[in-house]
């Protein structure tokens, strides 16, 4: 456990938002591939499989308060208090939550940001992706028209508050 627990805690904070995709993969190799690419990608910006989902480098510096590290922080603190006063697990839970507390920030440091959290670097490269399936898709805060009908939306684009106006119909949602 204790070797285990830093390498645990990353994957789960880095991937936390990507597990829908990671885990409607049709056969256990899809479903390592894709993490392994969610894993390289968050942090690089490379994916080494192609014919699984593709993931971009995302930086997110708002990511490393993240539930991991608070807990982890909690524990740190619990645990030196019941050392303190010579209650028995103190030690191993301070030295759980220590082993813990740097790979959760750095899993949050690469984790893409919630939906309006203003990391716009995370919502570039999510937006200049190619989806297949999606008409017309761009971002950069200018206004991007697609689609094949009259029946259109209009969303505000999450990089520049530009405003991205496409086919309902013809997007993958």
């Amino acid at each position: 456990m204790n070797k285990l627990i830093g390498p645990a805690v990353f994957l789960a904070q880095l991937t936390s938002k990507d597990q829908g995709v990671i885990g409607n993969q049709p056969t256990t190799g899809a479903t390592v591939k894709t993490l392994i690419n969610d894993v390289t990608g968050r942090i690089t910006g490379i994916n080494i499989f192609s014919d699984v989902p593709k993931f971009g480098q995302t930086v997110n510096p708002a990511g490393i308060i993240n539930p991991y590290s608070t807990v982890a922080v909690g524990g740190i603190i619990v645990g030196s208090i019941l050392r303190k006063f010579g209650i028995r697990g103190g030690a191993q839970i301070r030295g759980l939550s220590a082993r813990a507390l740097v790979p959760a920030m750095v899993g949050g440091f690469f984790d893409p940001p919630e939906a309006g959290s203003g990391s716009t670097r995370a919502a570039q490269a999510q937006a200049n992706e190619w989806h297949p399936g999606n008409i017309g898709y761009s971002s950069g805060g200018g206004t991007s028209y697609g689609g094949v009908t009259n029946r259109s939306y209009s969303m505000m684009a999450a990089t520049a508050g530009g405003n991205v106006t496409g086919d309902i119909s013809a997007r993958s949602m």
